[in-house]
Formats: C-alpha cells, structure tokens, sequence
C-alpha cells in the first residue's frame, strides 16, 4: 500500500512537472513505527526512482517516525519542518497521527495525503489544499 501511495504522489509531482515554479519538490513522509523500516526504503527507492528519470525536476525526501502521542508527534513534526520548505506530506499511521499532521500542514498550506488502516476500519484523507503544491 505505501508504494501505492508513495506512486499517487510521484504522478501528481509528474504532471505539474510542466507548470510547477519548483525545481526541487519537497516531500515530507510520517510513517508509524511498526512498519517505518519498510515504508521509509519504498519512500527512498520512489524518490530515487524518479530522481533518475526526470532530467527537469528533482525531489527530496524526509521520513519521519509517527511518535507515540500527540504531543511527541508534533514536536517531530516541527523538528521535520524547521529543517526544510516541504510542498507535500504523505502520513501513514493511525487516525490520530493523520489529523494531528493534517491540523499542522493546514495552517502551514502544505497538501497532506494519509492514510490510516486500523483493525478493520480504512480511513484516506487528502487536504483540502492539496492543489496548491504547484
């Protein structure tokens, strides 16, 4: 499923490839800790993936690990965040981690695209900036 997701966003940065003012995109990623490992290479292997194929734009990427409460994850979202201009944030985690980065990205209008799978309830949420990254 992240690779699914991590493809979605490298589509999107594709097609505004040709209207885009960015030379470098920013993306920034929250993954939960259970599958960090697994999602923060896929994350890494999508953005070098593209990285090699696109002569006229290139993207960076942060992952970061989806804290315990809501406190830690919105002082490693700051910690992220001071450290780079990020156009679009991609959320993989529980229904509390997915609000709390969309609440940040919101004030800070940066589209967030999350995802959430706990027990048998799916949650997919895109912001509702999420057309302004270009």
């Amino acid at each position: 499923m992240c690779r699914l997701i991590v493809d979605v966003v490298l589509v999107i940065t594709c097609v505004c490839q040709v209207t885009c003012r960015h030379p470098v995109v920013n993306i920034g990623a929250v993954f939960a800790d259970a599958e960090y490992e697994q999602f923060q290479r896929t994350f890494y292997a999508a953005i070098s993936d593209f990285n090699n194929s696109s002569e006229r734009l290139k993207m960076y990427g942060k992952a970061m690990v989806a804290q315990g409460d809501f406190y830690d994850t919105v002082t490693s979202m700051c910690s992220m965040l001071e450290s780079r201009s990020f156009h679009l944030l991609i959320v993989f985690g529980n229904t509390t981690t997915v609000h709390s980065v969309n609440v940040m990205a919101q004030y800070l209008d940066i589209p967030v695209i999350g995802y959430s799978r706990q027990a048998d309830d799916e949650y997919f949420q895109v912001s509702p900036n999420s057309l302004t990254f270009c």
